[in-house]
């Protein structure tokens, strides 16, 4: 039992008691991780480099801080950081490399990747479920860069994921969210990747920025997606869609190949976005099966090769401004016309076909 000191006053015939607190109880010490293979619960700590042969370290609860310090693989066999607990586990501040993953999660909870810079694995982040049994997991990837790996983040069957503050560079994929559950990206960045962002489940991407991707900035294969405020550069395709629904708002698009590319069944709305020094600014792909039902409303396409340019039924365009371009300004012969849309000084003539357009524009 811990004491107590007590204190008497007297004071004008008034006895005054004042008891101090008692001693909180000392918290547990952090548990440090010195041999490849160690199971701990956290607190805990990487007290100096290793390199391993096969499993670096499990945690089976708590935090792990790798103190700045390196956890290394040989030959991109096993995991790095195994996050396996039921409940809330984090690993923070250290680099994870030469693994076939770096960090893997499961089990219900949120496991947080945080500070971590995992390159050079098979896979930076993994986490899978199967198609009957999804993985409880909720991944949060919080400033934390994951370069050049054969993929970089990849999850499927997962109840949610969220990529803050990080960045995804140099993989062969940047991240495939896949299958089920929810995704969340907010100020990322996805550079040098093959395909910065694959979307197969409800993804949600905010103020992130795509570029240099070689094929696309973000590739929507299934689920609804909403992309807000975020920037697409020098990628062959920013954005391009396939199924279900999506909505991009104030994006900026500017030199890639293809801005914004819609195929298949996708049902896309398109505002207040700019286009600029794309070689085409929005298209859909031709031949493929399916019409997309697209809403373009008050974008602005300005000294791309082409601005909008789409033969396919189930388009309607309103407010948009084309300028500038070098070849056709809107293009569009089966478009459904919302009025409003603007078009001058495009290589082409008409500089709108498919839709009445004024100009010239201010």
């Amino acid at each position: 039992m811990h004491s107590r000191s007590v204190v008497v006053a007297v004071l004008a015939g008034t006895v005054l008691v004042v008891a101090a607190p008692a001693q909180a109880a000392p918290s547990a010490r952090p548990t440090p991780v010195t041999e490849c293979g160690q199971t701990v619960t956290g607190p805990a700590y990487l007290a100096r480099d290793l390199v391993c042969s096969g499993e670096g370290v499990r945690l089976a609860g708590g935090v792990l801080d790798l103190r700045g310090r390196t956890l290394q693989g040989t030959g991109r066999s096993d995991t790095g950081v195994a996050l396996l607990a039921e409940g809330d586990v984090e690993v923070r501040n250290g680099r994870v490399t030469g693994f076939y993953q770096a960090v893997y999660a499961a089990g219900a909870g949120a496991k947080t990747i945080r500070g971590v810079t995992a390159e050079g694995n098979g896979t930076g982040v993994a986490a899978y479920g199967d198609m009957f049994d999804e993985n409880q997991a909720e991944v949060r990837i919080i400033g934390s860069t994951v370069a050049g790996n054969t993929r970089g983040v990849s999850v499927a069957y997962l109840r949610h994921v969220e990529i803050t503050g990080s960045t995804v560079r140099a993989n062969g994929w940047g991240a495939e969210l896949g299958w089920s559950g929810t995704g969340v990206v907010a100020r990322s960045t996805f550079e040098d990747n093959e395909l910065g962002l694959v979307c197969s489940v409800t993804c949600t991407v905010e103020r992130s920025t795509f570029r240099s991707n070689t094929y696309e900035g973000i590739f929507q294969d299934d689920g609804d997606l909403t992309v807000r405020s975020s920037t697409f550069t020098e990628n062959g395709t920013g954005y391009q869609g396939g199924m279900a629904t999506a909505r991009i708002e104030r994006s900026t698009f500017t030199a890639n190949d293809v801005g914004v590319r819609s195929s298949l069944e996708l049902a896309l709305e398109l505002t207040g976005s700019t286009f600029t020094r794309n070689g085409t600014g929005y298209t859909d792909d031709p031949g493929v099966s399916g019409a997309p039902a697209d809403l373009l409303t008050g974008n602005t396409f300005s000294r791309n090769g082409d601005g909008i340019v789409s033969d396919e039924p189930g388009l309607a365009l309103g407010d948009n401004t084309a300028t500038r371009n070098a070849g056709w300004g809107i293009h569009a012969p089966d478009a459904a016309d919302l009025g409003g849309n603007r078009a001058s000084g495009n290589g082409n003539d008409p500089q709108c076909v498919g839709v009445e357009c004024g100009g010239p524009v201010s």
